[in-house]
């Protein structure tokens, strides 16, 4: 074994045999067709051909590829079993909101809220946050986007590990869905800046985010 393929695991700290990690679920990033290709490129580089997602080959080894694969089965059962990704729509190719905001302008007659039931939610805030530890250790370029400071990453590595909880206050989620089925991509994630409108008239907030892209949203 090359020692390009050995080394100390980013998620555990032990040392052995990397494995290749996909940053986002491969079954929520498959080709538009079976054998099909998808298109990788990032930071001014020219795009490559992809069969499968985006994925590090030197991240995790085997005992940290376990705890992620695992997160990761929990959030591909949620994402699809409520209708939050494409690939769990079913026979339709759209999914219509519990409230729509039309009635707040013309303009918002496309947007909608969804009401929806978590029986973990922290098993699924574990997932997302997975998804920004794993952007932000990849050494990478296509992921240079997201970059956290080393404390926090630290953070998110006893956490994920199971040895320490976190307040709602770090890094929060929220999920904005396409709710009619689009084209097949594979974007990485971004870092972007939100506004938020501030309540009783006040002025709305500039908040920095890294946003990332699934198979709906």
């Amino acid at each position: 074994m090359s020692k390009s393929n050995f080394g100390t695991c980013r998620l555990t700290g032990t040392v052995g045999p990397f494995v290749k990690s996909h940053f986002l679920p491969a079954s929520l990033t498959r080709p538009e067709y079976p054998g099909g290709m998808l298109f990788q490129h990032g930071s001014g580089r020219r795009a490559q051909k992809r069969r499968t997602s985006w994925y590090d080959p030197a991240m995790v080894c085997a005992e940290g590829e376990k705890i992620l694969s695992e997160l990761d089965d929990c959030g591909i059962r949620y994402l699809r079993r409520e209708r939050l990704v494409w690939s769990g729509f079913g026979p339709v190719n759209r999914v219509e909101p519990d409230v729509s905001l039309s009635d707040f302008g013309p303009e918002l007659h496309d947007y909608g809220l969804r009401r929806l039931k978590v029986e973990d939610p922290e098993k699924l805030r574990k997932f997302f946050l997975s998804l920004l530890w794993r952007a932000s250790v990849s050494r990478l370029p296509e992921m240079g986007e997201v970059k956290l400071d080393a404390a926090d990453e630290e953070k998110l590595t006893s956490y994920l590990r199971g040895d320490t909880t976190l307040p709602l206050s770090f890094y929060p989620c929220w999920l904005t869905q396409h709710h009619q089925v689009g084209f097949t991509h594979n974007h990485t994630p971004v870092r972007q800046v939100k506004e938020f409108p501030g309540s009783d008239g006040s002025s709305s907030k500039s908040v920095p985010i890294y946003r990332f892209y699934f198979d709906g949203w």
